[in-house]
């Protein structure tokens, strides 16, 4: 379950979203997951390489993605 999870969200940050900034909220209100979840998730997309870029935006951090 978690896996196909995580497939999900990959999908949806790389085609849906392409190539706009995202944050950990955009996951967590799509996949109506908690903060934590969410973050690690991302995390793990940090790890995989499948985020490039990752900026401070505001009081938070913004994630990019090329799709």
């Amino acid at each position: 379950m978690l896996a196909l999870l995580y497939e999900k969200i990959v999908e949806y940050t790389t085609e849906i979203l392409e190539e706009r900034y995202f944050n950990v909220f955009y996951i967590m209100r799509t996949f109506r997951i908690g903060y934590d979840i969410a973050q690690s998730y991302i995390n793990e997309m940090l790890e995989n390489g499948v985020i490039t870029e990752v900026e401070n935006v505001g009081i938070g951090v913004s994630y990019k993605v090329l799709s």
